[in-house]
């Protein structure tokens, strides 16, 4: 991951937290409502970036508004919005909507909350991340499954599982989808 100041961070973060409104769209809307919603933002949020990357209007025009948010890798590359959708859309078609919704919004808010304190306050590295970051990460999945009424010990549990997978990064495959994808899936298996 290619380094932002902590401000810039924030700022990225922000838009990250501002994400949480899909999983809880899917929560509380109806599934024919949000469907063509991910789908058609799936597609557009890449084709975007192919035109970012290949057109240099276009490329300017982002540049001065997104520029400073903007990793040094994702300059020729999709940007973590594009694998947002696709993370959001992949984990709607396969799981049940709540299960589905609160995956999206431990993505959105726990990831961020990890990314601004391990940032920010990190001193203790643990492989490519934090500590401090990675404890923020439990802290905020756990506080999202309890607050969406998943038992006490099943939260504990939950929330160490999603903080493990954020902390192994799969190669080749971006957070926006390895964690909700990874936090539904054990949601669905421990039956919550």
């Amino acid at each position: 991951m290619s380094k932002l100041s902590f401000k810039d961070e924030f700022k990225r973060k922000i838009v990250h937290f501002a994400s949480s409104i899909i999983g809880l769209s899917i929560i509380y809307f109806d599934r024919e409502i949000i469907f063509p919603i991910l789908v058609v933002s799936a597609i557009i949020f890449p084709i975007l970036d192919y035109l970012r990357i290949n057109n240099k209007q276009i490329s300017n025009f982002y540049n001065s508004y997104f520029h400073s948010i903007t990793r040094s890798f994702e300059s020729n590359k999709l940007t973590g919005a594009s694998f947002v959708f696709w993370g959001a859309l992949i984990t709607f078609l396969l799981f049940e909507p709540k299960i589905a919704g609160i995956a999206l919004i431990v993505m959105s808010i726990a990831d961020a909350n990890a990314a601004i304190i391990g940032v920010g306050y990190g001193k203790t590295k643990l492989l490519n991340k934090s500590l401090e970051g990675s404890f923020a990460f439990y802290i905020t999945t756990f506080f999202i499954l309890y607050i969406f009424s998943i038992p006490l010990t099943s939260a504990l549990l939950l929330s160490l599982i999603a903080m493990i997978t954020e902390l192994i990064e799969i190669p080749k495959l971006n957070d926006n989808i390895s964690i909700p994808l990874s936090v539904a899936f054990f949601l669905t298996i421990s039956g919550v």
